[in-house]
């Protein structure tokens, strides 16, 4: 079974805010729930926890730039454009791709039950 404790690299994230309200026996998941934000000199890039099927759930990365209408895709090019560095980049996708491997290691029953609470609280 997977520990959060173990997402130490996530404790680097400037921002952190928590996307639901979690019970008492949840909220030692909280990591999994959070939105992870990066201000960019001309913007700001966000990992974001989103419901992907039954019991799953995917960190998608969104780019918003001052003065854009949007979130931009997550791109190399959009990433720079906005004022962020490659070591940066790197930081956020490794973080994206942490959450997704630690989130795969819980047992079944729990990640179902954060992707339910997400869903229910988002809805």
């Amino acid at each position: 079974m997977a520990s959060p404790e173990k997402l130490s690299p996530l404790a680097l994230a400037p921002e952190k805010k928590p996307v639901v309200e979690l019970s008492e026996k949840l909220k030692k998941y909280e990591c999994f729930l959070t939105v992870y934000r990066y201000p960019l000199p001309r913007g700001v890039a966000l990992i974001l926890p989103i419901v992907r099927g039954y019991g799953a759930i995917d960190w998608e990365v969104r780019l918003h730039g001052k003065g854009i209408v949007g979130p931009l895709a997550w791109s190399d090019e959009h990433f720079l454009m906005l004022g962020g560095t490659p070591s940066l980049m790197a930081e956020i996708e490794a973080i994206r791709n942490l959450l997704a491997k630690q989130f795969m290691e819980l047992p079944a029953p729990i990640r179902m039950k954060l992707a339910d609470e997400l869903k229910r609280q988002l809805a």
